[in-house]
């Protein structure tokens, strides 16, 4: 038999998936849980238009996240650290605390895990290169600029 799933099942399917399943299984587990509903027209229509709703919610997302990426690149990021004759700084520049920094500057508000820095953080004052994940689809990069303090 044919149902839809409304949620996520492990090893069964994802949320908005078809699939076939026992009617037991059906009538058991899926139906009682509200994990399933039988895959009618009526159903298949409110499926399809939700699918339509959530591409566009995507595509929505996405122009925005495009728009804050290109509005990011604008900015002069520079951070002053103390740090060593060398110029190796006293500790490093985290993913966190470049989040802080393009909030003070941006007022956008970036999820340091979305923040990617080589190795674990920067640790030299100059030019550094910081990829940001902004969607699945939207990447880009911005220059770090570290100076000393006196």
């Amino acid at each position: 038999m044919k149902v839809i799933l409304t949620s996520d099942i492990k090893n069964v399917g994802k949320k908005g998936e078809i699939i076939n399943v026992k009617e037991g299984y059906y009538n058991n587990f899926l139906l009682p849980n509200g994990k399933a509903v039988m895959a009618s027209g009526n159903n298949m229509k409110n499926l399809e238009a939700t699918i339509k709703n959530a591409q566009l919610r995507e595509q929505k997302e996405k122009s925005k996240v495009e728009e804050i990426s290109k509005s990011l690149k604008d900015f002069n990021y520079v951070i002053k650290t103390k740090s060593g004759p060398s110029g190796k700084l006293f500790g490093s520049i985290t993913a966190s605390d470049v989040a802080k920094l393009i909030k003070n500057l941006t007022k956008y508000d970036i999820d340091k895990r979305k923040i990617e820095i080589e190795g674990n953080g920067i640790k030299t004052i100059g030019s550094h290169d910081v990829k940001l994940k902004l969607h699945a689809e939207v990447e880009t990069s911005i220059k770090v600029n570290v100076e000393a303090t006196e």
